[in-house]
């Protein structure tokens, strides 16, 4: 059996804690600062008072294949997904990567993000929702990319930088689809997550996009027309 100490303080931007118990097999379910039979044994707390910032630190024993998972919910967005990011520094922005990531089957990871975090549930579901739809809907299918943009120059803001929409280019640098300064996306692709980040030069934005097998993604002002012959 393993010991460890676990403290249900809230973190930075007052953001919640949680604690997942997993396992034995294909199970999780919530630490509610009370010994769950058979998975954990709480052997003893202490409680410290300090206003927004109380707690209390507990003593813990696991059982045998039995995993603890501590976090707070994500630090930029708030959701739960980002927070078990962070926690397991593991992929989670689909079903399947949430399911690996906490180590049980998607059925699982399903029903019980459905009954605690409803919202997160949503989202995952209008992902895989949106790639579905662009796979189907364009000859090449669908493939996800992860792209960023941000921290501009002071030049660079001059010259627009916040109002320079993202590009979805195939392979012959024809224009498919676009992302407007606001996240609105327009032709072939579909936004699955987008994230902003405080920064210099007014931040960074980072997005998941499902885009058209083959495509590039950039950043940058609009080209200019082609001259009439």
């Amino acid at each position: 059996m393993r010991k460890l100490t676990y403290s249900d303080k809230m973190g930075h931007r007052s953001r919640s804690s949680w604690a997942l118990v997993i396992g034995p097999g294909d199970q999780v379910e919530r630490f509610e600062r009370k010994s769950i039979p058979g998975k954990l044994a709480v052997t003893g707390q202490e409680y410290e008072k300090a206003g927004k910032w109380s707690h209390t630190t507990y003593q813990l024993v696991l059982a045998p294949h039995v995993r603890f998972i501590p976090g707070h919910m994500g630090w930029e967005t708030g959701t739960f997904n980002e927070g078990l990011a962070a926690a397991t520094l593991m992929p989670t922005d689909r079903w399947h990567e949430v399911a690996n990531a906490l180590g049980v089957t998607q059925e699982t990871a399903r029903e019980f993000l459905q009954a605690w975090v409803p919202r997160a549930a949503k989202r995952l579901d209008k992902v895989e929702s949106d790639l579905a739809s662009l796979d189907n809907a364009t000859e090449a299918g669908a493939s996800t990319v992860a792209f960023s943009y941000g921290n501009p120059t002071r030049r660079e803001r001059s010259e627009g930088f916040w109002e320079w929409p993202v590009r979805i280019l195939d392979t012959h640098g024809k224009e498919v689809g676009q992302v407007s300064p606001e996240g609105d996306p327009s032709g072939d692709v579909k936004v699955l997550k987008r994230t902003q980040h405080s920064g210099h030069g007014g931040g960074s934005v980072s997005m998941l996009l499902a885009v058209p097998d083959g495509c590039r993604v950039e950043h940058g002002p609009e080209p200019e027309p082609e001259p009439e012959v």
